[in-house]
């Protein structure tokens, strides 16, 4: 890890709170580094941790005359973190698209009620991650309207090796293959993605572990493994 974006960034992902973060300017720095780390391989950081980095590597301008003299070194230090921190947000604003920021908007909602109480009571569950494939799914919906296989894709985001079947021929319905243990965090995952995705006309059943079976694939007829449709 060089920068200190790759830091904010990990830090985002962990779902870490990068505010926390205290930047100070190393005594001792590589002029090729922005990150002054004691291991230059490092990718693990807490909240409230000192980092300590060479100010001058991107931002040379900005602090060029900084730290020309001794005086209120402590003061110029804790300047120096809040700089950092609003240069950081700066950069991570400007570089985003039209998209980027519907996302944002759409999630604010979510959280607000403005998608249903189920949304919003659970929207937390949620990681960063999550939340990203989610809003940019809905922004797609509402571009394309094929809801349908948005709603599928969605789907085996979250669930990676599941598998999901339409049934079309008595009734408009969803069967949900996720292959994986059923648990709290995973059921109201699902809930979240059923109220936002699924087709009003459509009713839906979920099959976690175990798969219902189907005639002549073996796979799914394994004797104690197999769910009833």
């Amino acid at each position: 890890m060089n920068y200190i974006f790759e830091l904010m960034l990990s830090m985002i992902e962990q779902e870490k709170h990068r505010e926390t973060l205290i930047f100070r300017k190393a005594e001792e720095y590589s002029a090729y580094m922005e990150l002054a780390l004691d291991c230059v391989n490092q990718k693990e950081f807490h909240e409230y941790d000192v980092v300590e980095i060479n100010p001058y590597f991107r931002y040379h301008e900005i602090f060029k005359e900084f730290f020309a003299n001794e005086e209120y070194k402590e003061l110029k230090q804790n300047l120096l973190d809040i700089l950092i921190h609003i240069n950081f947000e700066t950069e991570r604003l400007s570089g985003m698209t039209k998209i980027s920021f519907y996302q944002i908007l759409i999630g604010e909602a979510c959280q607000r009620g403005e998608f249903g109480v189920v949304v919003a009571q659970k929207w937390d569950v949620f990681t960063p991650v999550e939340e990203h494939i989610v809003t940019n799914a809905l922004i797609e919906s509402y571009i394309t309207g094929d809801v349908l296989e948005i709603c599928k894709r969605t789907i085996h985001n979250f669930f990676p090796n599941g598998n999901v079947y339409f049934h079309h021929y008595q009734k408009e319905e969803i069967l949900v293959y996720t292959a994986v243990v059923k648990n709290n965090t995973r059921v109201k995952k699902m809930e979240l993605l059923i109220e936002l995705f699924l087709p009003l006309q459509y009713e839906i059943q979920v099959y976690w572990k175990n798969h219902f079976g189907i005639i002549d694939v073996d796979e799914t007829m394994l004797l104690d493994q197999v769910e009833l449709y």
